[in-house]
């Protein structure tokens, strides 16, 4: 067994670069997040503090998570294992003793698993139809499930989503697996889920969040990604963040650097 410490950190920080790249669904989540009562008073009062309960009551946000998660999984490698007897995956008979270790990184960023994996869509776990469990693309959706949500409302789904919904429904195999799978599975997933989740209602409730222009846009930040045991930032996340009023001010004094 093995256990990291920087895993919560790293997944908060790949989250605020998707949104600080992405300003609309920043600003959507401050929507979710001002219906609840999370976000800062117009009157400069601080949002009062989030409950468990409202973690489970965010679906925009969570959904915000779990693509996010898709995209940039932390854990980037599944658990190292040796084949003890003759296994076949797919088209293919692993013979035993050969060490297998799964890529969740290509898992999740497949176009064999994913329509447009490329894209930032975090609509994609938000479809109303069931066509799986929760790692296989499920937990009640049929565009990924979720590891961080509650309960989901239904919407609508548009040509793109049934098309993506079509195309993996088919494929068999587990498509989304952050946290590993089975009986190596990450033990202090719900924990870690909760620690990410208040850390982004509590930051998003404060601060709008851009991009250090230092750091040479979101191209450039994707392409400075490493791999040591966990996926992150070389030489870490710059952003610039803005206190809020509202969730309509997209104005405010100069951002400061973090």
């Amino acid at each position: 067994m093995m256990a990291g410490f920087d895993t919560s950190s790293h997944s908060v920080a790949w989250v605020l670069f998707a949104l600080a790249a992405h300003p609309e669904v920043q600003r959507r989540c401050r929507l979710e997040l001002a219906a609840c009562g999370l976000l800062k008073g117009k009157d400069g009062s601080a949002p009062r503090d989030p409950t468990l309960e409202d973690l489970n009551q965010l679906p925009y946000l969570n959904a915000v998570i779990d693509e996010t998660m898709r995209m940039f999984p932390v854990a980037a490698t599944a658990s190292v294992r040796e084949v003890t007897q003759p296994t076949r995956v797919g088209d293919y008979l692993i013979p035993p003793g050969v060490i297998v270790w799964p890529m969740l990184y290509a898992l999740h960023n497949s176009t064999h698993n994913w329509l447009r994996p490329d894209e930032f869509n975090p609509e994609r776990w938000l479809m109303a139809a069931d066509e799986g469990g929760s790692h296989n693309g499920g937990g009640g959706n049929s565009d990924g499930g979720s590891h961080s949500g509650g309960s989901r409302p239904p919407t609508p789904q548009s040509s793109s989503d049934s098309a993506e919904a079509s195309k993996c429904s088919g494929n068999g195999g587990k498509r989304f697996m952050p946290f590993s799978d089975g009986m190596k599975s990450c033990l202090g997933q719900a924990l870690g889920l909760m620690e990410v989740r208040t850390m982004l209602v509590v930051l998003l409730g404060r601060y709008r969040f851009e991009l250090d222009p230092a750091m040479g846009g979101p191209e450039a930040v994707q392409r400075s990604m490493i791999m040591s045991l966990t996926l992150k930032i070389k030489g870490g996340l710059r952003l610039l963040f803005t206190p809020l009023c509202s969730p309509e001010d997209e104005d405010g004094p100069a951002p400061g650097n973090v």
